[in-house]
């Protein structure tokens, strides 16, 4: 099942902008990508088309996350729904495709390169706010639905591993979306076949593997020592 975008997705000017910024931002980062590169990559002559419609470039990225995001959050609150409703919450592989294919739809549905997990990884490299500071209490009721889901089927594991663990393999999910994006896009220029769906299937085992991973004796002696160290008044690390 798709999840459409909402009825106030963006269209004309507006959508050509967000799609240039997103490839600009992809390939010459976040604070790298001029707005004048990214306007006339969206083929517009006036130069402050971009000012006119976003106002600034935070708000611009702002607004690429607001479209994105939203549908992408949408599609995985919908997914658990599914999840739930077949019984299915008991299977971690099923919770982290609920995680992995929502966040691969953008560039699946598009007969065009894509760029947006491209570019989040440029966003996770930025000295800005972060992409969770950005999306919080907005746009990631889906994720903490998963996260929660999945931290109780792994109750065995101690919280702040656990947590340490959720961040990370959320990064490595998006760097394997973005590897994906581009291999495809490069496919597809050289007319050469890609198996979509295999590689998102295999990046959901690896991601699925990774949270599941047996706690080595070296982590939980490093574990102790952070708890005896908190014990004694001393700082932690994550």
């Amino acid at each position: 099942m798709q999840i459409a975008d909402a009825a106030d997705a963006p269209t004309g000017t507006r959508r050509k902008l967000l799609v240039a910024a997103e490839k600009m931002f992809a390939l010459h980062g976040v604070e790298g990508a001029s707005l004048r590169q990214i306007t006339h990559e969206a083929g517009q002559r006036n130069e402050s088309a971009l000012q006119y419609h976003f106002g600034s470039r935070e708000a611009l990225i702002d607004e690429i996350l607001k479209w994105r995001m939203g549908a992408i959050d949408r599609r995985r609150s919908a997914m658990v729904d599914d999840i739930l409703a077949d019984g299915r919450e008991g299977d971690l592989r099923t919770l982290v495709s609920a995680v992995v294919i929502p966040l691969s739809e953008p560039a699946r549905n598009s007969d065009e390169p894509n760029y947006y997990n491209r570019f989040l990884v440029e966003m996770h490299r930025s000295k800005g706010p972060t992409i969770d500071q950005r999306v919080a209490g907005k746009y990631d009721h889906g994720i903490q639905r998963v996260s929660a889901l999945m931290a109780r089927l792994l109750d065995h594991v101690p919280e702040r591993i656990m947590r340490q663990r959720f961040a990370m393999v959320a990064v490595l999910i998006t760097a394997g979306v973005a590897n994906i994006e581009d291999v495809m896009s490069r496919r597809r220029l050289e007319r050469r076949e890609f198996n979509f769906d295999r590689a998102i299937d295999n990046l959901t085992d690896m991601a699925a593997a990774a949270v599941a991973a047996p706690i080595s004796s070296e982590t939980r002696k490093g574990l102790v020592g952070q708890e005896r160290s908190r014990a004694r008044g001393g700082k932690l690390g994550n």
